[in-house]
């Protein structure tokens, strides 16, 4: 995945996540995508390794990222949905 690539990144979430997504940064250029703190670490997390990942069951995972010792572990739900796995929200 090219890094900072808003649309391919947005491919990876569930629907209801990317609208969430897609209206936080509405109206904002592609540098100004890019520029964000927010965008930057959300974005790392979809080229960084999972540290750990654990299935729930067949359709549901988390997947725990750690992209500093110095931040908190960005913890990923997903889902399978139409047969992908989508990314339906982001805590810590």
């Amino acid at each position: 995945m090219s890094k900072g690539d808003f649309k391919m990144v947005l491919q990876g979430l569930s629907d209801d996540f990317r609208e969430h997504e897609e209206k936080e940064f509405a109206g904002k250029s592609e540098a100004q995508r890019k520029q964000s703190v927010r965008w930057s670490r959300r974005n790392e997390q979809f080229v960084e390794r999972p540290t750990w990942q654990a299935l729930l069951s067949d359709d549901q995972a988390r997947v725990i990222v750690v992209l500093s010792a110095e931040e908190a572990p960005n913890i990923l739900s997903m889902g399978r949905i139409g047969g992908e796995w989508k990314i339906y929200s982001v805590g810590h």
